[in-house]
């Protein structure tokens, strides 16, 4: 799936992702609302590295402002300043309130405190700074002192083995008095080297404003999370499940089924289907077969349009009682139809000739799934076409298994099929089964069509009656199906 094809399936469901984001990001707004506010106190410190100190400038400078950020907020430092100014907080809740940063200019350490009061954020800021520098200079003393007395007991050692050599060893007790001057050269060296230095250069000021809660910006910032997340799972979803391509969704179905597929939109006209027209224009009954969890005869409307438009004389039935649509796509009563029929042929001749028509083709609709279960519907079907007389018969079936076509078609009787799948929900995995259990039903696939855009019923019969379509009633008496 490229980069195209994934913007597309994101933008098929935009709505559900920018609802989904809204919802997320007014559930943000509302709690940060709520939050109880915070106040921030920042405090500069001023590194200043040992004269002595030879390395890169710029190193050592960075290497005592790391120092000195570690020691803001490490713990120990948070847990002692907190214990000198008799707050019982926990350390560990502090830690994550206090922050240190190195400034655009080097040796520079801004030091950052949160707190609900802002007297309280200048008092702990200000602690806590006074609390590194008095660290630093212990340390450094306790560095110090620890040279010295190193210093001060190798000198020791060396006096003590000079006066154990004999005296008559003048080279030995020449190097130990050349070790000790050295050692006491050290010792006066240390004495006057420097360390390095930690030195306020501002002290905290108590804020005016609250720096928190921002609840719009964090509001769009979670909005905008939820967005990027929700489209990022949209995609996975779509390559785990092996869904069409929501750019070329026609392309994928006509790989899966070795026919020729072509994608409809919810406001195509009988266009559409031009290029199947070499497969259809010779055949004398079509079933278009849909397959998807809505019931949808659009595509087998369009056949029968595409055929009418040819001079035919069409006869459009929807077998499918259970799943019966076509009544729905063209906004008219659901029965009687075919699940209603007479078996009396006179009977059927008359209700067949009352039937209203779309355009130049007869419309039988559904009827009532009741009065499906007492009759075979294939044997019904077969009746239907030989008292009808029509040209050509477009048969309308929504399944939800191919293997139902059996009991509504009668094996070898479909005559060209039409396999009619909804882009949004069909796999590639499923059209190669369906396929396959089409083929085992000795049904002759001739094409495919893919549903693309997600459009309604109601979008599909404003279609229609923008193009100038309506159902119109028969001439002849009886109760002919409500216009729209």
């Amino acid at each position: 799936m490229d980069l195209s094809d994934q913007l597309a399936a994101v933008w098929a469901r935009r709505m559900v992702v920018l609802v989904v984001a809204l919802l997320v990001g007014a559930a943000v707004f509302a709690w940060r609302v709520t939050s109880p506010e915070e106040f921030e106190a920042s405090s500069t410190l001023q590194v200043r590295p040992p004269v002595e100190d030879t390395s890169d400038p710029a190193l050592r400078v960075s290497f005592y402002a790391d120092t000195v950020i570690g020691l803001v907020t490490s713990r120990g430092v948070v847990a002692a300043t907190l214990e000198e100014l008799g707050r019982d907080e926990d350390p560990d809740d502090v830690v994550d309130l206090v922050a240190a940063e190195e400034g655009t200019q080097p040796g520079f350490v801004t030091v950052q405190v949160r707190d609900s009061s802002p007297a309280r954020a200048v008092e702990l800021a200000d602690a806590l700074v006074a609390a590194v520098d008095e660290r630093v200079e212990a340390d450094q003393a306790a560095d110090r002192e620890a040279e010295r007395d190193a210093l001060t007991q190798a000198i020791a050692d060396v006096g003590l083995q000079r006066d154990q050599l004999p005296q008559s060893d003048y080279a030995g007790r020449a190097a130990l008095i050349r070790e000790r001057e050295s050692l006491l050269a050290a010792l006066r060296s240390s004495a006057g080297r420097t360390s390095w230095q930690v030195t306020t250069v501002a002290e905290a000021q108590e804020p005016t404003s609250a720096v928190a809660p921002q609840p719009l910006r964090d509001g769009l910032l979670a909005g905008i999370v939820a967005l990027l997340l929700l489209a990022e799972a949209i995609v996975v979803r779509r390559a785990w499940r092996g869904a069409l391509s929501a750019r070329e969704p026609a392309r994928d179905v006509r790989e899966a089924v070795g026919v020729p597929a072509v994608a409809v939109a919810p406001d195509d006209g009988v266009g559409a289907l031009a290029a199947l027209l070499p497969q259809l224009a010779d055949a004398e009954r079509v079933s278009v077969v849909h397959r998807g969890p809505t019931p949808s005869a659009h595509t087998a409307l369009l056949v029968a349009e595409l055929l009418a438009a040819r001079g035919h004389d069409v006869l459009l039935v929807d077998v499918a009682s259970a799943r019966g649509s076509v009544h729905r796509e063209l906004g008219v009563d659901a029965g009687p139809g075919f699940a209603d029929l007479p078996t009396e042929e006179r009977s059927l001749r008359r209700d067949l000739e009352r039937l209203p028509r779309l355009g130049g083709a007869r419309v039988l609709v559904a009827g009532s799934a009741e009065g499906a279960g007492a009759r075979e519907p294939a044997a019904t079907l077969a009746r239907v076409v030989s008292s009808a007389g029509a040209e050509r018969v477009v048969v309308a079936a929504s399944v939800e298994r191919p293997d139902e076509l059996y009991a509504v078609l009668g094996q070898g009787s479909a005559g060209a099929v039409v396999l009619d799948v909804d882009g949004a929900s069909a796999t590639k995995r499923e059209l190669r089964e369906d396929a396959a259990a089409l083929v085992g039903l000795q049904v002759g696939l001739v094409a495919a069509t893919v549903q693309t855009g997600g459009g309604t019923e109601g979008q599909r019969l404003e279609s229609r009656r923008r193009r100038g379509l309506r159902v119109t009633p028969a001439a002849t008496g009886g109760k002919p199906a409500r216009t729209p």
